[in-house]
């Protein structure tokens, strides 16, 4: 995971299938998790999209996998952070975790739901957020990314751990159903 300045740590996910690479910050202070669609891309102003790596947008209509399930019938919200707002609704996605490309190291959530957003002003050096804080404080209904690895049995413990590091040149990484020892 890339340190933004002691600010928040991001990593890479996959949405879909084929996947579709969305930088993504993990955040232990949200509860649901927001990607960036397509049409927040255009959305976005030249200025942001010319910035170092643009964003990488996912395109729902590109995916096999992409539903929106019959209980979300277009569930829209809105959420409000410290850095801005953005709006969207609920869908359906594969998630992987890791290299998709490789069956030693990857993780799969075949049912990730999350909030696939519309309009936004809140992620600059990231296209989606992961949110990894208890379900009792998120949006009534959905279900976690975390709380989902462990009710799809993808992890081998329930747990996750973060090294991160102080120093933007060194990785910093984020563990799922596992603690790395060598990190302290």
């Amino acid at each position: 995971m890339k340190n933004l300045n002691n600010f928040g740590y991001v990593g890479t996910l996959h949405i879909g299938n084929p996947p579709q690479k969305v930088r993504t910050l993990f955040d232990t202070g949200s509860t649901n998790s927001w990607v960036l669609s397509d049409l927040a891309c255009i959305r976005i102003s030249k200025k942001m999209m010319a910035r170092e790596g643009g964003y990488y947008c996912y395109e729902p209509l590109r995916s096999k996998t992409f539903h929106i399930d019959e209980h979300d019938k277009r569930y829209e919200a809105a959420v409000e952070f410290g850095s801005g707002k953005l709006d969207g609704f609920f869908v359906h996605d594969k998630c992987t975790i890791g290299d998709p490309k490789s069956p030693e190291n990857k993780l799969v959530l075949n049912d990730f739901n999350f909030g696939l957003v519309e309009h936004q002003n809140a992620f600059q050096d990231f296209d989606a957020l992961v949110g990894l804080a208890y379900k009792s404080i998120g949006i009534k209904g959905k279900m976690p990314f975390f709380d989902s690895l462990m009710a799809q049995n993808v992890l081998e413990k329930p747990l996750f751990a973060f090294f991160m590091s102080r120093n933007t040149n060194e990785q910093s990484d984020l563990t799922l159903g596992y603690y790395d020892t060598s990190k302290f």
